[in-house]
């Protein structure tokens, strides 16, 4: 695997927020997961504050997670607004987060819960 410089983790981030907001902001996931005849379930809220949390950056200044959510949004976060973490885990983030975007095309069945209605699909 080549390591992620700055640039295309900034196109990353980039593609990755868009593809966050048109489907997971402040939505509802219930994963289910099965093993044999057993079945877990835990409930996830992707509030748009999260999405820095995903990406495994830090910022360099003071900016709410909220305001790195809509740089990235809007593709005008820059390589000197956040920095990797030395333990190696952003790029590790940041080399999973495309995957996680597609979860609605990936999961089996993909459930979004709202406030006003639940939405099922069936993926083959």
């Amino acid at each position: 695997m080549t390591p992620m410089n700055k640039a295309q983790a900034c196109r990353t981030i980039h593609r990755c927020a868009t593809a966050y907001r048109d489907n997971l902001a402040n939505k509802n996931v219930l994963f289910v997961a099965e093993r044999g005849d057993i079945r877990e379930y835990f409930e996830a809220l992707f509030l748009t504050g999260n999405f820095q949390h995903l990406t495994g950056v830090n910022v360099t200044f003071s900016m709410t997670a909220n305001a790195f959510f809509n740089l990235a949004v809007d593709d005008r976060l820059t390589e000197k607004d956040f920095k990797f973490t030395a333990d190696g885990t952003s790029r590790m983030k940041l080399d999973v987060l495309p995957t996680l975007m597609k979860i609605h095309h990936t999961a089996r069945r993909w459930v979004i819960m709202t406030a006003l209605a639940t939405t099922l699909w069936l993926i083959k």
